[in-house]
């Protein structure tokens, strides 16, 4: 759903995305100056609005830090994405097979997909999706993003169960973690 608020004589635009796992209410401003609030499903739109303008300080700040070339970067990505969605789509099969007999999970799809804030997620249907620029990435931080998540198939969470199955095949989770967060302020 699609709105607009006056802030600091500037009217932003901005989407509202309701998600019933959401737990708080999230700004993301994104590099093109698209403004995604992502918010529990109870949560009214005149709180989001408050919460905005409680917020309107950074916001503003954050939008001033957009550069008009990151919508020419978008189109690129989108180009960038038809081109290479098969590769993306057989690096991961063929790390599939490489990881998913070391936990006896199998996913039961697999979706390549052109995200902006995700390297992958894992759906309580037992589908798996990967951010196609996932091709860019060291082979060390694919092999954990791949583990990371066939993990979530056995376990839906971030809990010290999940963890220690992450575990079993990357030891050095948490230095990859770091890093992988890292690569996606640059790739995402």
């Amino acid at each position: 759903m699609s709105e607009h608020l006056e802030l600091q004589g500037q009217t932003i635009k901005y989407v509202i995305k309701k998600n019933r796992r959401a737990r708080q209410v999230r700004i993301l401003v994104h590099s093109n100056g698209r403004i995604t609030i992502s918010a529990p499903r109870f949560v009214t739109q005149k709180f989001i609005r408050k919460f905005l303008l409680e917020k309107k300080k950074w916001v503003i700040a954050t939008l001033a830090k957009c550069q008009p070339e990151d919508k020419q970067r978008v189109i690129i990505a989108k180009l960038d994405f038809q081109k290479n969605k098969k590769l993306a789509a057989q690096t991961v099969r063929h790390k599939l097979t490489q990881f998913c007999g070391v936990y006896n999970l199998h996913p039961k799809k697999i979706f390549i997909r052109n995200q902006s804030t995700r390297w992958g997620s894992c759906s309580s249907k037992g589908n798996l999706s990967f951010n196609f620029r996932l091709i860019y990435l060291p082979e060390n931080l694919l092999d954990y993003l791949i583990v990371h998540e066939i993990c979530h198939l056995g376990e839906m969470n971030h809990s010290h169960h999940f963890w220690s199955l992450v575990a079993r095949a990357i030891p050095d989770y948490k230095k990859r973690k770091a890093a992988l967060r890292e690569a996606g302020r640059q790739l995402l």
